[in-house]
C-alpha cells in the first residue's frame, strides 16, 4: 500500500484485534478505531486527513488527504472494526500533537469526525471513533454551510458530531487498551413487530428531533450540545443561552450579538465594543485619549544636576513643570581659576555631580612678588638695587651708588720709596705701609728703630728699604756703631 504525507506521517492500515505474533510497530503511536451505523452490507471508503499541531480544520475540506483506503468492509470477517495508526513525522517531537479528520462515505452519505490529541512518547495509544450517520442529517442553524448538516453546524462552531450524534469538542486523549468493538444499531433498526401486523413501534434510534416517529408522532431524538427536545424542535436547556446559531452555557454569555457599548480606555480615551456572534464582547480600538494619565509623575533633570517634576491632570494633559530643586554649586563640566603665588594660577573644574573639585598645582608663578626689593654690593663697596614689578619679574638692576675711592685691597705707590698704601676694607686708602720685599719705610732716611747695643741706639731704614745692621747712637751716629 502506497501512503502519501504532507504535514505528517501516517501509517494507514487493516488490523484485527490482536496484534500478530513479532509484528514490530513504532514505539510512539496511536491507532484509531473506526465504527459507523451508515446503512447498508456492503464497503463504504475512508478517508483520513492529518496534520501537525491544533490548527483545526474547520469547514473547509482540505486538497488531498494524506492517506487513504476504499471500500473498506464496515467489520472484518473476525468482528474487528477497520482501523489505522497515525506516528509523528520523522524528526518531529515525540510528545507534539496532531489534528486528524476521519471521513467514511457509503453511496451519498458522508460522515465527518474531526479530532486532536497529543503523542505519549513510546506508548502505544487508542482512539475509538463513532460515524453516526444522525451526524449527516440536514439542519437549519448554519450561517455558511451549504447544504447545512448536523456535522456543519458543530464545525461552523469549532466542535465535531461526536458518537452520539451531538457537537462535542474535538480534543480527545487516547486511550492506553485497546477499547472492545461495540456494534453500533443499524440506522433503520428500530422496526419492528409485536403482537401483531398492527403494533407500530416508533422507529426514533439516530433520528433527529421533530422528524416523524414512523407511528404518527415525533422522535425526541439528539439535538446538539446544551440544547433539549422540546414538542419536536430543539431548544437550549435550562442554563444555556441561544448565540450564534448554538446553545452556549449561560456563564459564557456577556452581552447579546450586536450591541455595542462606549467603554472608557488609555489615558482619557473611548472605544467602542461590540458583541461578537460568540456573546461575548470584543474591544474596539481606543480613540481620543490624552498623553498621560491622572495622577502620574514625570521628572526631568534641570540646572547644575537639579530636578523638577509636573503632574498629569484630571483632562489627561501634563501640568507646567515645577521649580527646579537640589542644584549643585556648579555646571557639570565647568572650570574656575584663582591666583596663586607670584602672578600664578590654579583651575579646578566641576565634577558630574555638580560639585567643585580640588584645585591644581599653581603654574605660572613668577621669581618675586610686586613690590618687593632686594639690594646687592657693586663697585667700590657701593650698592645697586632693584623692586619686583607687577608681572612678579624682576628688572634691570639700578645704578651703583655709595662706592669709595678704591677697591678694597687694591695698592698704590707713591707715599714712600719703599712703601705702598692699601684701599682697606670699606674702600679708602690706608697708611703707607712696607711694599713687599721691604722691611720698612724709607721716609727719607729719617725712618729708624731703636736698638739695644748703642746708648739711644737707632738703626735706620736704608735706601734698600732694609734695615741698616749699624746702631747708632741718635745725634751722634756713627759713634756707637
Amino acid at each position: 500500500m502506497r501512503l502519501d504525507s504532507l504535514t505528517a506521517r501516517l501509517a494507514l492500515a487493516l488490523l484485527t484485534t490482536s496484534v500478530a505474533s513479532g509484528c514490530i510497530v513504532p514505539a510512539t503511536l496511536v491507532e484509531v478505531i473506526v465504527e459507523t451505523d451508515i446503512p447498508g452490507e456492503g464497503p463504504f471508503d475512508l478517508r483520513v486527513y492529518a496534520r501537525e499541531g491544533d490548527r483545526p480544520f474547520g469547514t473547509d475540506t482540505p486538497a488531498r488527504s494524506n492517506a487513504s483506503i476504499n471500500m473498506v468492509a464496515r467489520y472484518l470477517r473476525n468482528g474487528s472494526a477497520p482501523s489505522f495508526v497515525l506516528v509523528p513525522r520523522q524528526g518531529a517531537a515525540r510528545d507534539g500533537s496532531m489534528t486528524a479528520r476521519i471521513e467514511a462515505q457509503s453511496g451519498e452519505t458522508v460522515l465527518r469526525r474531526d479530532v486532536r490529541f497529543r503523542f505519549v512518547p513510546n506508548q502505544h495509544g487508542y482512539l475509538r471513533i463513532v460515524l453516526r450517520s444522525a451526524c449527516a442529517l440536514p439542519d437549519t442553524r448554519c450561517r455558511v454551510v451549504e447544504p447545512c448538516t448536523r456535522q456543519g453546524v458543530c464545525e461552523e462552531n469549532g466542535q465535531t458530531c461526536g458518537d452520539n450524534g451531538a457537537c462535542v469538542s474535538t480534543l480527545v486523549a487516547p486511550s492506553g487498551t485497546r477499547p472492545r468493538p461495540v456494534v453500533p444499531p443499524p440506522f433503520d433498526g428500530g422496526m419492528e413487530v409485536e403482537g401483531g401486523a398492527d403494533a407500530c413501534v416508533p422507529t426514533c434510534p439516530g433520528v433527529r428531533c421533530g422528524e416523524s416517529d414512523g407511528c404518527g408522532g415525533v422522535c425526541n431524538g439528539p439535538c446538539a450540545g446544551g440544547e433539549r427536545c422540546v414538542d419536536g424542535r430543539c431548544e437550549c436547556s435550562p442554563g444555556f443561552t441561544s448565540c450564534g446559531g448554538m446553545c452556549r452555557p449561560d456563564a459564557e454569555v456577556e452581552c447579546t450579538m450586536g450591541m455595542t457599548r462606549a467603554m472608557s480606555c488609555g489615558a482619557c480615551g473611548t472605544r467602542m465594543d461590540s458583541c461578537g456572534a460568540d456573546c461575548r464582547w470584543s474591544s474596539g480600538m481606543c480613540s481620543g485619549g490624552g498623553s498621560c494619565m491622572p495622577g502620574e509623575t514625570q521628572s526631568e533633570r534641570c540646572g547644575n544636576c537639579g530636578s523638577r517634576s509636573r503632574s498629569c491632570q484630571a483632562d489627561c494633559t501634563w501640568g507646567a513643570f515645577g521649580a527646579c530643586s537640589g542644584e549643585g554649586a556648579c555646571a557639570a563640566g565647568q572650570s574656575q581659576s584663582q591666583p596663586c603665588g607670584n602672578c600664578g594660577t590654579q583651575s579646578r573644574m566641576c565634577q558630574a555631580d555638580c560639585t567643585w573639585g580640588t584645585y591644581s598645582a599653581c603654574g605660572g608663578a613668577g621669581p618675586c612678588s610686586p613690590g618687593q626689593t632686594q639690594t646687592q654690593a657693586c663697585g667700590n663697596c657701593g650698592t645697586q638695587s632693584r623692586t619686583c614689578a607687577g608681572t612678579c619679574q624682576w628688572p634691570a638692576w639700578g645704578a651703583c651708588t655709595g662706592q669709595g675711592v678704591c677697591a678694597a685691597g687694591s695698592t698704590r705707590a707713591g707715599c714712600d720709596r719703599c712703601g705702598v698704601e692699601v684701599c682697606s676694607a670699606s674702600c679708602t686708602w690706608g697708611a703707607c705701609q712696607p711694599s713687599a720685599g721691604s722691611q720698612c719705610l724709607h721716609n727719607g732716611g729719617s725712618n729708624y728703630r731703636s736698638c739695644s747695643r748703642c746708648r739711644n741706639g737707632a738703626q735706620f731704614c736704608l735706601s734698600s728699604c732694609v734695615w741698616s745692621t749699624a746702631c747708632c747712637s741718635l745725634g751722634s751716629c756713627p759713634s756707637c756703631l
